[in-house]
């Protein structure tokens, strides 16, 4: 024996078949009966004539929109699965870049710190010579002062930019004086010393006093 709900459930189901079935057979009845009607003959072709052909026609529209509703979901997903990946892929690249400014950064203030560490063990290892430093920039300065009004200097001209470029080089307490430039500016000390107590004859510009 059916139960009042399942008599409920095909009274309903039946309703609806014969209602869709009325609808799709109008223009069919109207046609037999000599009335008009304003269906597109194309489109007659398509109506039901019983109600099994109306079954079948609602199943095929029920499996074309199911085919329909799958194929925007699989292009939502497919939608869904790039923006996805693209997102991965910036949040790779950002995280690329971090690690790397970190790497850079933490090279950075160990190098700092290396440079710092050299510097001390290069002002320990200098101790006395910058004493000695102070002494080389004293005597350059004070010769440049010399040569300057020195008559030598026009005997011998351009020593002066020696002394100038040796004082800077002593000045930073940084850079060791070579053999050479000891050397050299011992010798413009003592040619100095020699040539000044001398009378000598040479060839050199001479200004007139209109500056000629």
């Amino acid at each position: 024996m059916k139960s009042p709900s399942m008599n409920f459930l095909n009274k309903t189901l039946l309703a609806s078949v014969v209602a869709a079935g009325t609808l799709l057979l109008t223009p069919a009845y109207a046609q037999e009966t000599g009335g008009e009607s304003n269906i597109d003959p194309a489109a007659e072709q398509h109506q039901a004539d019983t109600l099994d052909q109306l079954l079948d026609m609602v199943r095929s529209k029920t499996l074309q929109d199911r085919s329909e509703l799958q194929q925007r979901e699989a292009e939502f997903a497919q939608a869904r699965d790039e923006q996805a990946k693209l997102l991965a892929q910036a949040k790779a690249r950002r995280d690329a870049a971090e690690a790397r400014s970190k790497t850079l950064e933490q090279t950075f203030d160990s190098n700092k710190l290396t440079i710092k560490e050299k510097e001390e063990q290069l002002n320990n290892k200098l101790g006395a010579l910058k004493e000695l430093f102070g002494i080389f920039q004293q005597t350059a300065g004070d010769l440049q002062g010399i040569f300057h009004n020195s008559p030598v200097s026009a005997q011998y001209p351009g020593r002066n930019d020696f002394l100038e470029a040796f004082a800077k080089k002593m000045s930073r307490a940084s850079q060791i004086s070579t053999i050479d430039e000891i050397e050299q500016l011992w010798f413009e000390l003592q040619r100095e010393m020699t040539e000044g107590g001398k009378i000598a004859t040479f060839e050199a510009p001479v200004l007139t006093a209109e500056g000629r």
